[in-house]
């Protein structure tokens, strides 16, 4: 009960009470003239004093007593009950909010009190009536203004209320069913949020799906709360669907794009891998690694890449990942332990802000074994065009042991002794000669070997020291002298010696074949005869040069020079393949070789290596 109401049960109880008094008053009046007028009439025998009042005079007095009395009662009734009465006609105006004039309490007394104490609460109530009108605007625009569909339904899921969106979407019209209005349904929902509300006045949240009224299909998160009585009864259920018809839709196309790009990296003809860029750990592979390795996707997920590789060439190439560089040639283990060959292609993506390692892996085993049996047989071909100039290198050896053995045999003839330190001497060019003979097989034998193809950290002088000492009798034959121009602080690269030494031992039978082919046609000085080996560094890669004093290339040649068979020799003098070699080799371990030369300037060959663990080119 407002306190309004109360104050105005109270005024009406007071106002009951002064009638009743009034009444009683009045009562007491006419009760005290009938007592004179009886007394009058009867008179008083033992007094017979004065004249004699008649009935008339009586009646008269009895009358204007009685009006007077009543017209005193008026007016008394009317200075009680009439301010009493503004006050109850002030507070229940006051109570529906239709009137805020002030009641004028100005007059002393306890009315003028009263009607203070009434403004009082007519101002608190207007002050009151004013937050509620507010609150009301403020309701009643977010309801009308939110950007969702709105909604109040009663117990037969029909609309009581809905906001302005929802009139306008739908062409809505109260007392119909919801599920007809917006869901396109001749029945309630399945699981319908409303219904679930009125039954254990809580709120629920659901999807739906239904259609706006020119027919287009939408998606709502639908949500519900309970609306309730002053005895805390479920009356209503508000329900507001927020339109996620956009979220679903690109919802749908992540999931077909997804799917497409999943579809396109199962079906990549190579391995492909996703790993973390920190511990190298398997996130996701391609259908094609389980081809290649035999293993599952659950076998490998969660695992470290470098399970993959062979024991012997796991941290290397460790050592290369990390610094996120290719790999151009890799020994990997399948399921059954069976070894091939791969090459590795990185790029770094970031999904999440987290880096990855896309790895792409395709097999190169038959591209190697094929290259393998071409640098073989190119091999043999540079044995074979070495014979001449091995078996001046091995004579020079035996002759030195002939010359010993004859020399003790004519001791032996003449049973004489030989000096004790000509006998030490003899000894030791024996030692001597038969270490160069042997150092000489050794390495023909270590040339015509097929390479692991292993990498490992390699000196490039000490390999360009060993191609020459090879190669060096076959220039000095042919009166070619070789110049070094070496950097002695050079850092080292990742390659196979071997073949890096098959590389360097072609380019120096190209400067051979080029100062050979220059002097066939004019007469040399010795400065024509002159091979320059040179090597240089900076902070990321080392640099070798060969370069020749022959007749030079022109500029159609250069173009062509490294392609497989191609050759400016005469048929029989070469197979095509040497710099075709070198060029794979080289970009094998991710470098390049270059040639600079112009017709009767010679040519300069210029091969680069990355430092061992620097990042790889374009990184």
């Amino acid at each position: 009960m407002t306190n309004t109401s109360l104050l105005n049960e109270i005024l009406q109880s007071l106002l009951r009470s002064l009638t009743f008094r009034l009444s009683l008053l009045m009562a007491l009046g006419l009760f005290a003239l009938m007592a004179v007028f009886l007394l009058l009439v009867g008179g008083n025998p033992g007094h017979p004093a004065g004249p004699a009042i008649t009935f008339g005079d009586l009646l008269m007095l009895l009358t204007s007593a009685l009006f007077i009395l009543i017209a005193f009662a008026l007016i008394v009734s009317q200075r009680l009950t009439r301010p009493l009465n503004n006050v109850m006609e002030h507070l229940k105006t006051t109570s529906h909010g239709t009137h805020w004039v002030d009641l004028d309490y100005t007059h002393a007394g306890e009315f003028g009190e009263l009607a203070a104490t009434v403004n009082k609460i007519a101002d608190s109530v207007r002050l009151r009536n004013q937050e509620t009108d507010e609150l009301l605007s403020m309701y009643q625009s977010l309801f009308e203004g939110v950007p969702c569909l709105i909604t109040v339904q009663d117990r037969d899921l029909r609309l009581i209320r809905y906001n302005r969106l929802f009139g306008e979407q739908f062409g809505a019209k109260p007392v119909e069913h919801c599920y007809k209005i917006y869901k396109g349904r001749d029945q309630k929902c399945l699981n319908c949020p409303v219904e679930k509300t009125f039954s254990d006045g809580k709120s629920h949240t659901t999807e739906e799906n239904g259609f706006y009224k020119d027919g287009s299909p939408a998606h709502w998160i639908v949500s519900t709360a309970p609306i309730r009585d002053r005895s805390g009864k479920v009356t209503a259920v508000m329900e507001m669907c927020l339109d996620i018809t956009q979220r679903k839709e690109l919802e749908q196309k992540l999931k077909k794009s997804e799917k497409k790009y999943s579809t396109i990296f199962d079906n990549i003809p190579v391995a492909v891998f996703e790993l973390d860029a920190e511990t190298l750990d398997v996130r996701n592979c391609n259908r094609n690694m389980s081809q290649l390795y035999g293993y599952c996707k659950g076998e490998v997920i969660g695992k470290s890449f470098t399970m993959l590789f062979a024991p012997d060439s796991a941290n290397v190439h460790l050592e290369a990942m990390r610094s996120r560089r290719n790999i151009p040639q890799a020994k990997h283990l399948d399921k059954d332990g069976q070894e091939f060959f791969v090459t590795i292609d990185i790029a770094r993506i970031f999904l999440e802000k987290k880096e990855i390692l896309l790895s792409v892996v395709t097999d190169v085993t038959d591209r190697i074994r094929a290259e393998q049996q071409v640098i073989q047989s190119s091999k043999m071909a540079t044995l074979g065009e070495m014979a001449a100039g091995v078996a001046h290198e091995l004579n020079q050896p035996l002759a030195v042991l002939k010359m010993v053995a004859n020399f003790f045999l004519r001791k032996l003839r003449k049973a004489e002794l030989p000096d004790p330190e000509e006998l030490r001497q003899m000894t030791s060019k024996i030692i001597n000669n038969v270490e160069r003979a042997g150092k000489i097989i050794e390495h023909m034998r270590e040339f015509g070997r097929k390479p692991n193809l292993q990498s490992t950290h390699v000196q490039v002088n000490q390999v360009l020291r060993r191609a020459c000492d090879f190669f060096g009798e076959q220039l000095k034959i042919r009166d070619i002298q070789v110049r070094w121009d070496l950097d002695d602080d050079q850092p080292n690269v990742l390659a196979d010696p071997n073949r890096l030494e098959q590389v360097f031992i072609n380019l120096l039978v190209n400067a051979r074949d080029a100062i050979e082919d220059k002097c066939a046609s004019k007469e040399c000085s010795q400065a024509d005869r002159v091979i320059t080996l040179r090597t240089r560094s900076n902070a990321r890669h080392v640099v070798t040069e060969v370069v020749d004093t022959g007749p030079g290339i022109t500029k159609e040649i250069v173009g062509r020079i490294f392609e497989p068979f191609f050759s400016t020799k005469e048929v029989g003098r070469g197979t095509g393949l040497g710099l075709s070699i070198c060029y794979d080799i080289v970009t094998d371990y991710d470098g390049t070789i270059h040639v600079f030369s112009k017709p009767d300037q010679g040519a300069r060959f210029v091969v680069t290596l990355p430092i061992a663990g620097s990042p790889r080119n374009g990184s």
